[in-house]
């Protein structure tokens, strides 16, 4: 989910985004200004969001019609 113009939301499995991600990422307090552009690494920073409910995940398709039916309505 896009929040701002530097800020976004991505839902899925923390662990596995957060390792892919810091392979790509500046090592903190790499001092880039010597490096053309072209070559520099992304800097950018990550936390986790706790919430209690995955909005806006695919982990959640057909999620619903399950609830559904172990409660017995429909």
């Amino acid at each position: 989910m896009h929040n701002g113009p530097k800020a976004f939301i991505v839902t899925g499995l923390p662990h596995a985004l957060f390792s892919s991600l810091q392979k790509v990422k500046v090592p903190s307090g790499l001092d880039q200004s010597k490096i053309p552009f072209s070559q520099r690494k992304p800097a950018f920073s990550m936390r986790f969001l706790v919430v209690s409910i995955l909005y806006r995940s695919d982990h959640l398709q057909g999620v619903t019609d399950k609830v559904v039916l172990d409660n017995g309505e429909l």
